[in-house]
């Protein structure tokens, strides 16, 4: 059979900032969400009255008895320098780094026992809580055997099943969100991972106020010095209004970072949005309840974001179509090989055939035959080494059925932005671009992973 062949290609009210569905307003149109006098914390409305998830809490235990294992994974995006956006909202400080508080650093976790998270999280944003005290106390959410610290980071991420963090908080679903808490004590030193926040708030003094910053590492502020650290994993809430109970808290357990008192003051020196000073932006720990709470002793670990995953979907032999393989519901009936392609400054000349004709089929539902397509091209190229994590799994899409012999191949396959720019002008079935198209990541459970170092050939 000829290398190339004909193929048929088918087009398979309130602002959000921490703050979200707080709807109540006072004259002038502001919020009356603040954190002393007639509208603190006891005041406040919803679920954070009503709730019995809500957070912060004062964590008892110190992590290191009955503690499981596990690792933090951040993609690549996660590590890099980025400029952002920082927002004086009247209630902190909030830096983001993508636009609509979104990003391409992702977050997941996996570990024993039951897993950290056991999905894919989306970055949002970063904002911070702070006291008044100059001995730097009283200034974290979290509390941990009753004692707090000068200032406590909260690293928002969405799940990546929702487009922004708004349609997450309002899905009113369970771990739809997950922040990750860093803790903060106070030394004489200033913490240089901070810089570039201190710097952009050097600029911002009123509600509402945004300016824009340059230099700001996610990493250096999140992750360890020691390499390994405790953290509490339980479920919880937003600790602003309206509270709700859709968070799943990532708690480091002890001040793994510091800030300066110089910082500090600077945290300080910016206003609320009845025209105080912002300080105390804290809420109360609240009631633990039934839930359960969780020790892990982990590691932050780097992974790979690659732009394109490519599926090459085969039936076994033994079955006359694809639908009849989908049918018969055994193990093993499809195989799918799936090639992960990073974006390179060339261009992937294997993808021309069907980026010729995409622009025909971008409504949802359309068709159109295309000539010279070849599949062996779109496959691995590079000389050298080519891993295959094999397992058994399910599709992707619904139905999900679990018939899937799973062969990922790492290895160096490219495209180019500019040819990804042509994929993302498809339209889906909701009439909207088609991007993000992939499924969150499952709980490996007790399956194996199988990995080989292997090579490919043509028959």
């Amino acid at each position: 059979m000829s290398s190339s062949m004909r193929f048929l290609l088918l087009a398979i009210v309130c602002s959000l900032s921490f703050t979200p569905g707080f709807c109540q307003k006072e004259e002038g149109g502001k919020s009356t969400f603040c954190y002393d006098g007639d509208c603190a914390p006891r005041y406040w409305g919803g679920q954070c009255s009503t709730g019995s998830g809500q957070s912060p809490i004062d964590i008892r235990d110190n992590g290191k008895n009955n503690v499981g294992t596990g690792i933090l994974y951040f993609t690549d995006v996660c590590w890099q320098d980025h400029n952002f956006i920082l927002e004086n909202n009247g209630h902190t400080a909030e830096a983001s780094i993508g636009p609509n508080r979104t990003s391409r650093c992702f977050l997941s976790g996996d570990g024993e026992p039951d897993g950290i998270l056991g999905r894919s999280y989306v970055f949002s944003q970063v904002h911070f809580h702070w006291g008044s005290d100059t001995q730097g106390k009283n200034g974290t959410e979290h509390s941990f055997n009753g004692i707090t610290y000068a200032l406590e980071a909260h690293f928002v991420h969405f799940s990546s099943e929702y487009k922004t963090l708004e349609e997450a908080v309002s899905s009113n679903q369970p771990r739809s969100v997950a922040v990750v808490a860093v803790i903060f004590q106070l030394t004489n030193k200033d913490n240089e991972a901070l810089t570039p926040i201190i710097k952009a708030l050097r600029q911002l003094k009123r509600s509402g106020d945004k300016t824009k910053g340059y230099g700001l590492n996610l990493m250096d502020i999140l992750r360890p010095t020691n390499g390994k650290t405790y953290l509490t994993r339980y479920e919880g809430s937003l600790t602003t209004p309206q509270c709700a109970e859709v968070v799943s808290w990532v708690v480091f357990n002890d001040p793994r970072s510091f800030v300066s008192p110089y910082q500090l003051k600077v945290f300080r020196s910016i206003l609320d949005q009845r025209e105080r000073t912002l300080e105390n932006n804290v809420r109360p720990t609240q009631a633990i309840n039934d839930r359960r709470i969780r020790f892990f002793r982990t590691s932050i670990a780097y992974r790979e974001l690659y732009a394109m995953e490519g599926h090459f979907v085969h039936y076994s032999s033994e079955f006359n179509s694809l639908n009849d393989a989908l049918a018969s519901n055994q193990s093993g009936a499809l195989s799918v090989v799936a090639v992960l392609y990073q974006v390179s400054q060339s261009e992937n000349q294997a993808f021309n055939p069907i980026l010729n004709v995409l622009s025909q089929v971008v409504n949802s539902g359309n068709s159109v035959q295309g000539t010279d397509l070849n599949l062996w091209k779109l496959l691995p190229q590079q000389p050298g080494k080519i891993y295959n994590y094999q397992y058994d799994g399910s599709l992707t899409t619904p139905s999900c059925n679990e018939v899937v012999l799973w062969n990922v191949l790492i290895s160096e396959s490219h495209i180019s932005q500019q040819q990804l720019t042509q994929f993302r002008k498809a339209i889906d079935s909701h009439e909207e671009p088609m991007e993000n198209n992939f499924r969150p990541i499952q709980a490996l459970n007790n399956r194996i992973i199988r990995v080989y170092e292997s090579q490919l050939f043509s028959q």
